[in-house]
């Protein structure tokens, strides 16, 4: 990943600190529900934690699929991403979806700045939103990132 050259062109990003995990996806599910969101990829830690996003997402009715390692299972959700049948998708930090995606949740941190750099990438000209979810004990990290990044507060109502 780190010998790809990677953009940060048109990409808004913010981080929204979160005091625990089990919060995570009641935020995301907040976030989507005050925007017009037509696509949208969720990075998680590995791919165990993509199916329990994706599984949480489709409990409330969100169009979406998980990637895989599977390579047909994989193909299959990518191309129902890229068609539009599916709207979201969930996918560990280590496969990267490219493409125009308005918006990009790291829903865990990713471990580096090259992991972070890969999926915040956007060379397809279109404007994108990245949002970071970040706990209490991210923190160090994402402060060693040292990114030019804006929280984003989330008000009731």
């Amino acid at each position: 990943m780190a010998d790809k050259p990677q953009s940060f062109r048109n990409v808004t990003q913010y981080c929204v600190f979160v005091d625990s995990d089990n919060l995570k996806l009641p935020v995301v599910l907040d976030i989507l529900s005050r925007n017009q969101v037509n696509r949208g990829v969720l990075y998680t830690a590995d791919s165990a934690r993509a199916k329990v996003v994706s599984n949480g997402l489709a409990e409330q009715s969100y169009p979406v699929r998980s990637r895989s390692e599977d390579s047909s299972v994989d193909q299959a959700a990518i191309s129902k991403f890229n068609t539009g049948e599916i709207r979201f998708l969930t996918a560990p930090h280590a496969l990267v979806v490219e493409g125009a995606i308005p918006l990009v949740v790291n829903y865990d941190l990713p471990p580096d700045l090259d992991t972070y750099a890969a999926c915040a990438a956007n060379d397809s000209g279109r404007k994108r939103i990245m949002i970071s979810l970040v706990l209490p004990s991210d923190k160090d990290r994402l402060d060693a990132m040292n990114l030019d990044i804006s929280t984003l507060v989330l008000n009731s109502g």
